[in-house]
């Protein structure tokens, strides 16, 4: 009886194994694509080269 819980264990646990594959691969490691851009937050590098500061602007309006 428990060499039938490992058969019945293995496939559960592959089709997890190949599911979390699946998602981790689909990020893609590029930057998502927002569906509304002015709600998105952005930071500035200052002249000084070594702080942040946010974006106030909103995407349409000019520099």
């Amino acid at each position: 009886m428990g060499s039938m819980r490992i058969l019945l264990a293995f496939p559960v646990t592959a089709v997890f194994v190949i599911a979390l594959f699946a998602i981790v691969n689909d990020t893609g490691g590029e930057e998502p694509e927002y569906q509304n851009p002015e709600i998105q937050l952005k930071f500035n590098l200052k002249e000084d080269a070594e702080s942040l500061t946010q974006q106030t602007k909103m995407p349409d309006e000019p520099e």
